[in-house]
């Protein structure tokens, strides 16, 4: 199986050669569409001399073409960040870098800051990011005096008109905040999922009938991070959230006393059952094909949102809708 993501899309390659691709994490049923707007957004073809390609073509051009991207953007680090274009790169402790985007968020976090403050924070602690091959080329041609307006020039391109941040002009200079507004108890919980997936560092990845989780785990680069993961049932094309859970647990001096998502995955848990049999055993009993899995990070030196929290907005929204709590949530 392999997995890519680009922007708001994800685009998997089952084992099997079917392919799937998710927007905002609602899964595209037919996927074929989706695909297509995807390789428009891309510039790929999307025929040949044939005819118009298969699904199955189409999501293997899109898939080799964001990994070209990725592998080239991650040998040239100066070329991590395309302005008008940016690959949604995540950050994790093996030093993949990320986006010029998410470098904007994690700065301002939840304290509005002035373009000028950013672009220090971004000079500081993503340096990668700053006097890249674009700014360079940019200060050559006459567009910026030099590289701090060539940056400043960037964040502001990224910010504007972006529904994710919120600009402020009544202060000069203007100041700009993460728009961080609270889904209300009404909102859908694939509108809640999506906010997350907009804020937060988050990863899918499934797992098949027969197959260690751990070996998925490490697969999938799952971070032992504070957070919380949704698990789905699938049945051919359907796909439905079976149980949500957290991982971390904090006490009253702020520290956690559990596992983060990779360890909770793979711990032992109820009757000294690991969690790897336990899945396995639902896949059967439930004669489900397989599980996937939605993890997100929600409490890290950026986001300060307790997972605990994180989960009982979810559960609640989940309720919400259905009037029950997932399957395999026997309990809140």
């Amino acid at each position: 199986m392999k997995t890519v993501n680009y922007k708001n899309y994800t685009v998997t390659i089952l084992d099997s050669g079917t392919v799937e691709a998710t927007r905002n994490g609602h899964i595209a049923s037919p996927t074929k569409p989706l695909l297509r707007d995807i390789a428009k957004e891309l510039d790929i073809t999307l025929e040949n001399s044939s005819g118009e390609f298969t699904t199955r073509q189409l999501g293997t051009l899109i898939v080799k073409d964001i990994e070209a991207k990725q592998l080239n953007q991650s040998r040239q680090v100066e070329g991590l960040t395309i302005v008008n274009n940016p690959l949604d790169i995540q950050s994790n402790k093996d030093g993949i870098h990320i986006s010029f985007m998410n470098a904007i968020k994690k700065s301002i976090n939840n304290t509005p800051l002035t373009p000028q403050e950013i672009r220090e924070e971004i000079r500081k602690n993503y340096p990668y990011l700053y006097g890249t091959e674009s700014h360079h080329t940019n200060v050559d041609k006459g567009h910026y005096q030099h590289i701090d307006h060539a940056v400043l020039a960037q964040i502001y391109s990224q910010t504007k008109d972006n529904k994710d941040f919120l600009i402020d002009k009544s202060t000069k200079p203007l100041t700009i905040s993460l728009n961080n507004y609270i889904k209300s108890d009404t909102s859908t919980i694939q509108e809640l999922i999506a906010y997350y997936f907009n804020r937060n560092e988050h990863g899918v990845f499934y797992l098949n009938k027969g197959e260690k989780i751990e070996k998925v785990l490490a697969e999938n680069h799952v971070p032992n991070q504070y957070g919380v993961y949704i698990i789905y049932s699938v049945r051919g094309n359907q796909e439905d959230i079976v149980y949500i859970g957290k991982a971390g647990t904090m006490t009253n001096d702020g520290t956690f006393k559990s596992q983060g998502i990779k360890n909770r995955l793979k711990a032992v848990g109820a009757n000294n059952i690991s969690r790897g049999i336990y899945f396995q055993n639902i896949i059967e009993e439930f004669s489900f094909d397989k599980l996937k899995f939605v993890w997100i990070i929600t409490f890290d030196e950026h986001i300060k949102e307790i997972p605990g929290y994180s989960e009982i907005r979810l559960i609640q929204s989940y309720y919400n809708h259905h009037n029950k709590l997932p399957l395999l949530n026997k309990g809140i």
